[in-house]
């Protein structure tokens, strides 16, 4: 969780430095280029459904990604979904 609320400083600290948005609407791009590099990486991993769903070492997800999972996967309107074992899928 640390880590999270870092990032999430770091990144509104160099939005704000550049003159960026600072806002959760600022925040929220971020969020949504997590969610897509996942997604694509899930997608090339061919997790496209519960029987094909990956662990997230399989899908080749970096740390960063691995930490984001917990925030983007599993929720009922979520694209990437989340089984009971901790594996991925689109």
């Amino acid at each position: 969780m640390q880590k999270v609320r870092v990032l999430a400083y770091f990144i509104t600290k160099i939005r704000t430095l550049r003159g960026g948005d600072s806002s959760i609407e600022g925040c929220s791009g971020t969020i949504y280029a997590m969610r897509q590099r996942i997604r694509a990486k899930l997608l090339a991993s061919d997790a496209t459904s519960r029987e094909k769903a990956v662990t997230a070492q399989e899908a080749n997800l970096d740390e960063q990604e691995r930490n984001w999972l917990r925030y983007v996967a599993g929720g009922l309107l979520s694209m990437i979904k989340k089984t009971n074992d901790d594996r991925y899928y689109v």
